[in-house]
């Protein structure tokens, strides 16, 4: 096999227009047949820079348009614009004449050029350039990914990755963080290559390699790694950063959800600030009455340049948030699978319906839109609701057909008269009676014009939903709230007087679009608040997860009955008039709970609640929310990468991981909390390959960003009325390699294992490494031992000792840190 060493990193920038710098996902490399100077070879604009492609490396336009300030004060409707820009080349050192520039991934379509005296025709677009044999074997590659401009240095077989030696031309400060990020200035901001993960491809399994930015001289950048087999190919990949910005208004602003798409964020909430950040081009760039929803689209590196696209959506009316626990914002935001994204709210404003299944308002209706990817057009739209008032307070998208399952509290009693209700096994009248609340749970197509699935759910009490989620193969819908109804059924739980947790699941017809009751499970009962806020379904498992709140003596003995056995760290309910935060999870067929956990710290006066909710795919489960308890626990069994342990008062916003076997991994609290500080953590997705988070919540103070290890301000003051932030969280570092100094070993020799993390820690964290053989002996002799990577470090080592054995003795080394347990084998011979 001929080996390659990929080196890859991205750029990314804190330069460029804030409302127009990401680079999106179908930009394309124009060659150049004579259109431009001959130097280029290929061509990518984008807002907010450009990259030109030569024989040596790129030239990099960074650049920010900007109406003038006299022409905005005139209100003119073409204002004059300045253009301030900033060029730096990256050439590679020592570039062959023999360079061949290729275009990767050649597109459809075909451009033509009109220019003074001669026409261009059939010029080309493609996906990635590249420059093969630019140093004497190194192939250089330029591409988008995840919004972001990325580069990989391919080596062959044989190369000294000595010889890859990059020379920054007009980068100002050209330097390595402490944290191995590669930065340099312009006059626009700080652009940033970010910290390298390099790994290797071993039988399907991706093992690390050591590496990392050098400088090599004035302006000039190479690479340091550590050992690989150059026989195989090797990547460097980025690693993800902490990053934070607020999106300042002059009032209120609260969001409700946030998603992802292609290196995106997309934020939804509800906002009383006519100065909330809109884009040009959006769909509605001003706020109408005291309130509006707001979409927001971040590029998720969370810079300067964040800001892609922004619109209001909302109308003379009242654009609603849910009464339930100091009001979260029910404004949600969700992509479909070709990046369009699809908004659901409340309102009692008239707004537009295009294309949608109600066109009329009736009440405070439901609300649901589908609008493209750059948040500027209104593509389908419809209301959702009866007679009464009705708030749509979760929705989930079918990855594979597109169809939309929404969550209702439904106060209207005419579902069924306006075509909502679907199918001979719904439940066609409403439960409760009058103006009482009950949940209704139903599924559209993705157009929003037609009603596939819909049921009334509920009793004669009330009834509320505010989680819903598809399950593993799309067939079935789950939807999580609170009920006060007694009669219920069929039930394998137990219902109070007050309000009681619940999960349910439907399973979607097939053919008669009809919708039958499958399970369902009650938890909490007697005289005791309990709501579910949210829902995640564990894709592998079809493992429901709920989280929420709990107020008085929840783990009473029914609850404690029907929970017997369930792992949790915490199962002692520690006040009796406060709200405390848990988590749970169901088996699928919601017979049995098969893990919870409280999260609250011992304060009578102080409360928890627990407001969203991810899984990983090996069911490690991350809980955000708020928590005013002094106490609340920050570390379980193995250190977080973030603690803040100041004093707490008021609200602070948390953000907390559980294991699969609900264990306490860790946790982060941030903000002030002194009075009259409020901060809450509302809504959670997790990134990529290392389980950093992504969260969206509201803050009354600006919060300090250096206190939080990595965080970077975009914009770093609020309003003090209530700001939405966002934030991403390098939360935990998980190990991603072992390694053994030798595979076998004669008795009376020492052998070391190393254990890597996949990023520098911020705080020490614990390793512990156990042998299941004494055969090797650990230091001390013991079976296993506790070693400490210091603050900065990613690597934790121990040195064992062969014993004497009869014959060839197989032993494996276990090493454990952020609840991840990787082994290796080693054979003591005689």
């Amino acid at each position: 096999m001929v080996g390659i060493l990929a080196l890859s990193t991205m750029a990314a920038a804190n330069v460029g227009s804030p409302a127009t710098s990401v680079v999106p996902q179908n930009i394309r490399f124009v060659e150049n047949k004579g259109q431009w100077d001959s130097a280029a070879t290929f061509r990518l604009e984008a807002p907010g820079q450009n990259l030109w492609v030569t024989k040596s490396g790129v030239v990099m336009d960074f650049h920010r348009l900007q109406r003038t300030e006299l022409a905005q004060l005139a209100g003119a409707e073409n204002p004059a614009t300045r253009r301030t820009g900033h060029v730096v080349k990256v050439d590679f050192v020592g570039a062959s004449n023999a360079v061949q520039p290729v275009g990767i991934g050649k597109g459809t379509a075909l451009r033509n050029w009109i220019l003074s005296g001669k026409t261009i025709e059939g010029v080309r677009e493609f996906s990635e350039a590249r420059l093969v044999n630019v140093v004497p074997g190194v192939t250089a590659r330029y591409y988008i990914d995840g919004g972001a401009v990325r580069y990989d240095a391919i080596l062959a077989a044989g190369t000294n990755p000595n010889a890859v030696v990059l020379n920054y031309e007009g980068a100002n400060n050209l330097r390595v963080g402490s944290d191995g990020t590669l930065m340099y200035d312009t006059i626009l901001g700080t652009v940033k290559e970010q910290r390298l993960f390099v790994y290797q491809d071993m039988n399907g399994v991706r093992q690390p390699v050591e590496a990392a930015f050098r400088l090599a001289g004035k302006n000039r950048v190479g690479f340091t790694l550590g050992r690989y087999d150059a026989s195989k190919p090797v990547t460097i990949d980025p690693q993800i950063m902490a990053a934070w910005t607020y999106l300042p208004g002059s009032s209120l602003d609260r969001p409700g959800s946030i998603d992802r798409h292609n290196g995106d964020l997309i934020i939804a909430g509800r906002t009383q600030s006519s100065a909330f950040p809109t884009t040009t081009g959006a769909y509605d760039t001003t706020i109408s009455g005291t309130n509006d929803y707001f979409v927001t689209r971040l590029r998720q590196s969370l810079t300067t340049n964040a800001l892609v696209f922004s619109t209001f959506i909302g109308g003379a009316g009242t654009e609603q948030e849910s009464t339930l626990t100091n009001n979260f914002a029910n404004a949600i935001a969700k992509v479909y699978p070709n990046g369009d994204v699809l908004f659901a709210g409340s309102t009692s404003s008239d707004l537009d319906t295009p294309g949608g299944f109600d066109t009329v308002r009736t009440s405070n209706d439901g609300y649901l839109a589908r609008l493209n990817g750059s948040l500027g057009t209104l593509k389908n739209a419809t209301f959702f609701g009866g007679n009464q008032g009705d708030n749509i307070h979760d929705i989930d998208i079918n990855p594979q057909s597109g169809d939309v399952a929404i969550g209702l509290v439904c106060r209207s009693s005419d579902m069924n008269a306006g075509g909502y209700v679907v199918g001979g096994s719904a439940v066609a009248t409403k439960p409760g009676t009058g103006a009482t609340d009950d949940a209704f749970v139903a599924v559209m197509n993705q157009n929003l014009n037609t009603v596939k699935m819909g049921t009334y759910f509920g009793g004669t009490g009330v009834e509320r939903v505010w989680g819903v989620a598809y399950g593993r193969d799309y067939q079935t819908v789950l939807m999580a709230g609170g009920t006060a109804s007694t009669n219920l059924s069929p039930n394998f739980g137990s219902v109070g007087s007050v309000s009681t947790g619940y999960v349910a699941r439907y399973r979607l017809g097939n053919g008669t679009q009809n919708a039958a009751r499958l399970a369902l499970h009650t938890f909490g009962g007697g005289s005791n608040e309990v709501n579910a806020t949210d829902l995640v379904v564990d894709m592998p498992n079809d493992r429901p997860i709920v989280v929420g709140y709990a107020r008085g003596a929840w783990a009473s003995a029914n609850f404690s009955t029907l929970a017997a056995g369930a792992p949790g760290f915490d199962q002692s309910f520690s006040a009796t008039t406060q709200a405390r935060a848990f988590v749970m999870r169901f088996a699928p067929e919601l017979n049995r709970i098969t893990g919870w956990t409280y999260l609250e710290g011992t304060g009578s006066a102080t409360s928890e609640v627990a407001r969203g909710v991810a899984v990983q795919s090996n069911g490690t489960i991350h809980i955000s929310g708020r928590t005013s308890s002094a106490d609340y626990p920050l570390v379980g069994t193995q250190a977080t990468n973030i603690t803040d342990t100041r004093s707490l008062g008021n609200q602070r916003s948390f953000v907390t991981r559980v294991s699969n076997g609900f264990a306490h991994i860790g946790s982060s609290v941030f903000g002030t909390g002194l009075a009259p500080a409020s901060n809450e953590a509302a809504a959670i997705v997790l990134d990529g390959p290392y389980n950093d988070l992504f969260i969206a919540g509201t803050t009354t103070e600006g919060i300090n960003p250096p206190t939080i290890a990595g965080f970077t301000p975009y914009l770093s003051s609020t309003s003090g009325n209530g700001d939405a932030y966002v934030a991403r969280i390098a939360f935990f570092t998980d190990p991603v390699l072992i390694e053994s100094s030798a595979s076998t070993v004669a008795a009376g020799q020492p052998v070391s294992v190393r254990l890597t993390l996949n990023a520098p820690v911020v705080t020490a964290q614990n390793i512990t490494f156990t042998v299941s053989n004494p055969a090797l002996r650990l230091p001390g002799g013991a079976s296993s031992v506790t070693v400490t990577v210091p603050a900065g470090q990613r690597r934790g080592s121990v040195q064992l000792l062969a014993q004497s054995v009869a014959s060839p003795t197989p032993v494996t080394v276990s090493a454990v840190s952020s609840g991840t347990t990787l082994t290796s084998p080693i054979t003591v011979n005689p």
